[in-house]
């Protein structure tokens, strides 16, 4: 074939000029909604969902590295929401994992602080306790080095090596839960209790519990939990998690003690029912948690349903007022459970999805019927746009592509 030659007088726009600045511009476009002077990788002659996969995830690299973590971490979640079965989704995951640790480092300073501070007095007080302290001076001498020691330490400390929130909640909720059971169990099995026995006539005999008996427990369990707080923090803990296993043990608590009311159990034996309820929700939270990988907002959402439910369930008894206390019981009881259940389904479910969007895009449709209607914000993602070129061909052209309606039938 011929090559033809086209002459022009200097000044004049040829046409191949023009389809070079059309490109140009839709390029880009393209690099300004996808990341601000990101390379796109070379355009085939149909660009694939692992394409564009691609390009979201180098787009997700470079905001990670000008400062802006969680706007990549969105974009890679996105990834992996939509493009999972793409083979750059491996990528995706990886380098969400690494932003994950590094974007936290910090971010529960604040929460680490306030905690450790809060600590430091609580050990001002419960340490002279513990001690048998019957006088004001050593409880004043606890305030006024406790908060401060603990202040300080901690600003010290995270100065040098970052926290994360899922960390500082993680040590928080350790503290907390470790001082509970302790009081709680030394309660159960009489612990620091004495018999003390008169005969007068005969044998009389009662139980005594030493002034320092709670105290000591408390400080016991207090640093115990300080110490699994403390090797937590070592550990990677997204916020979700750690958010989801506090509310599971305090839901946990709750329903033990409802099982104790309906078992019957009083007194020492309904406190064995709460504390066994708590650790086995706990328990449960730690697995769930690495499975479902909610938001901190998802578990709250999901409790505060759970909390509504309970309210409904006791309006319910002020209305119908029961005169069985095991069918009082039971009621807010129910409607926590649905509670919870209603609030999973709406939060939980609707975070992660391991199907891919159909259509072959792979982004959110501004509205999708299927499995439940919904309206969503769709994202640009990088297309190839047919294109008659002027010798008759079907050519391609980058661009950007939107779905707006996803039906599935």
């Amino acid at each position: 074939m011929r090559a033809r030659t086209h002459l022009c007088p200097r000044g004049t726009i040829t046409d191949s000029s023009v389809d070079r600045a059309m490109r140009a511009a839709v390029l880009g476009l393209i690099l300004a909604a996808l990341g601000m002077g990101v390379s796109s990788p070379p355009v085939r002659a149909q660009m694939t969902p692992n394409d564009s996969a691609a390009v979201l995830v180098e787009t997700a690299h470079r905001l990670a590295a000008e400062g802006e973590r969680d706007l990549a971490v969105e974009l890679l979640r996105y990834v992996l929401r939509w493009y999972r079965t793409t083979p750059v989704a491996a990528d995706a995951a990886a380098l969400l994992d690494t932003i994950d640790r590094a974007r936290v480092a910090g971010g529960g300073r604040t929460e680490f602080v306030v905690t450790n501070t809060l600590i430091g007095a609580w050990l001002g007080v419960v340490v002279p306790a513990a001690l048998g302290a019957d006088e004001s001076p050593p409880y004043g001498a606890g305030l006024l080095v406790g908060p401060t020691a603990g202040l300080l330490s901690s600003l010290a400390l995270t100065r040098r090596h970052g926290i994360s929130s899922g960390q500082a909640r993680a040590y928080g909720f350790s503290f907390t839960w470790g001082s509970w059971q302790a009081l709680g169990w030394r309660e159960v099995l009489d612990l620091g209790e004495n018999e003390i026995c008169f005969t007068n006539g005969g044998e009389f005999c009662f139980e005594d519990t030493t002034d320092e008996a709670p105290w000591v427990a408390a400080l016991v369990g207090g640093l115990s939990g300080m110490a699994v707080g403390g090797f937590l923090a070592g550990r990677n803990i997204p916020a979700g998690d750690a958010a989801l296993v506090n509310d599971a043990a305090l839901w946990g608590t709750w329903f033990g003690f409802v099982a104790g009311v309906l078992a019957g159990a009083e007194h020492d034996a309904l406190l064995t029912y709460g504390l066994l309820g708590g650790n086995g929700l706990l328990l449960t939270g730690i697995p769930a948690a690495r499975r479902w990988r909610p938001s901190v907002s998802q578990v709250r959402l999901v409790s505060i349903a759970g909390v509504a439910g309970g309210l409904a369930g006791l309006g319910i008894d002020l209305i119908a007022e029961p005169d069985d206390e095991k069918v009082a019981v039971a009621i807010p009881a129910v409607g926590s459970i649905v509670g919870l259940v209603i609030g999973a389904a709406a939060t939980l479910g609707k975070g992660r999805s391991d199907e891919p969007a159909p259509g072959g895009l792979g982004a959110a449709a501004l509205f999708e019927r299927g499995s439940g209607d919904r309206f969503g914000v769709p994202l640009p993602v990088p297309v190839t746009i047919p294109r008659l070129n002027r010798d008759g061909s079907v050519g391609r052209r980058p661009g950007l592509g939107f779905r707006l309606v996803s039906i599935e039938f």
